[in-house]
């Protein structure tokens, strides 16, 4: 799960999302969206934590999540 704070981090992540050879999902409360979707990420709660999800290899997700860990670093 992550926090995201501002429009600036909703844009890094879907950059960050967009790039990967795999589907990435953000989802909060009951409602999930793809995470290469600008539009769609501002449909979600940010008051709390969101979980995101993909569908991936081990190898492709151990690369996606040091990225984003980098990213979302307070």
């Amino acid at each position: 799960s992550i926090l995201i704070r501002s429009v600036d981090e909703v844009q890094a992540f879907v950059q960050l999302a967009m790039i990967q050879p795999f589907e990435v999902f953000v989802e909060s409360d009951r409602r999930q969206v793809s995470g290469k979707n600008f539009m769609g990420m501002f449909s979600l709660d940010f008051h709390q934590p969101v979980q995101v999800r993909v569908d991936c290899d081990e190898d492709n997700f151990c690369r996606f999540r040091q990225e984003a860990t980098r990213l979302f670093a307070s």
